[in-house]
């Protein structure tokens, strides 16, 4: 069974094991947390999109994002081991994108459409993970993920020019 269905399988089973009530918030944080893939979904009437961004100090971490509410920024959370989702109560600093940054952000694209996969950190502590988007037509796109102290700061897809 190839990864993708094996994932889908997974994201299903999970997706099952939720009740059939409305679900809370804390609900999705911790599935987003246990299957390490994104979701969007309406909770109480707001859509709200859930990204996972890795782990920190052992702990998954997930935003959440209110695409109504841009303004508000994104909402972290952590899930350790077995406890449930814990809201971090933290305001992710903007990313200082000065020219070392921008040098560092180029050079991790360009691996990521070489590679597949990219990741750094700037002299800032930001880290910056890119990877190309499989299979999006003939140009190449780079999913980007800025993210400090384990918050998100900043996600984007950058389109490289065909060549």
């Amino acid at each position: 069974m190839s990864a993708s269905k094996l994932i889908g399988a997974a994201l299903a089973a999970a997706l099952c094991a939720l009740p059939a009530y409305a679900q809370t918030m804390d609900d999705y944080v911790s599935l987003v947390a246990r299957t390490q893939r994104d979701m969007a979904t309406v909770v109480n009437g707001q859509t709200m999109t859930f990204t996972y961004v890795g782990l920190f100090n052992g702990c998954h971490q997930v935003a959440v994002l209110r695409p109504e509410h841009p303004q508000r920024g994104s909402q972290n959370f952590e899930v350790c081991a077995d406890a449930p989702a814990r809201d971090k109560h933290t305001v992710s600093p903007a990313w200082p994108v000065d020219h070392s940054a921008r040098t560092l952000l180029a050079e991790l694209v360009s691996l990521a459409v070489r590679q597949g996969h990219a990741q750094g950190v700037d002299s800032n502590g930001y880290t910056i993970l890119a990877e190309r988007i499989p299979g999006y037509g003939a140009c190449p796109m780079v999913d980007v993920m800025v993210t400090y102290g384990g918050d998100l700061v900043e996600r984007t897809v950058k389109e490289i020019p065909c060549q």
